[in-house]
């Protein structure tokens, strides 16, 4: 992949690299690209508690019982073992 970034950029990268933060550009890229896929997971969790936070308030909401809490975890471990994806928003 090549890569044209604007100046401002490509001194931020360098700087941390002269200070010792990045061993490389790439290293440097990578954690920037890490930091992306935070903000977007978070985005993503605000906006689900939102959309639970208007299902409790409608009186929509389900408690979270021990039974409840198993039958979850069984259908994520047949989930699994079929070979279908698990939402890493909520795995830990």
């Amino acid at each position: 992949m090549s890569l044209t970034l604007p100046p401002h950029v490509e001194d931020r990268i360098r700087h941390w690299i002269a200070n010792g933060r990045y061993a490389s550009v790439a290293e440097a890229l990578e954690a920037a690209v890490h930091l992306l896929d935070a903000h977007d997971r978070r985005a993503r969790l605000t906006a689900a508690i939102a959309v639970a936070d208007a299902q409790i308030a409608r009186g929509e909401g389900v408690e979270l019982t021990p039974a409840l809490w198993e039958e979850i975890g069984r259908a994520a471990d047949a989930a699994e073992r079929e070979g279908r994806p698990l939402n890493t928003d909520v795995c830990p």
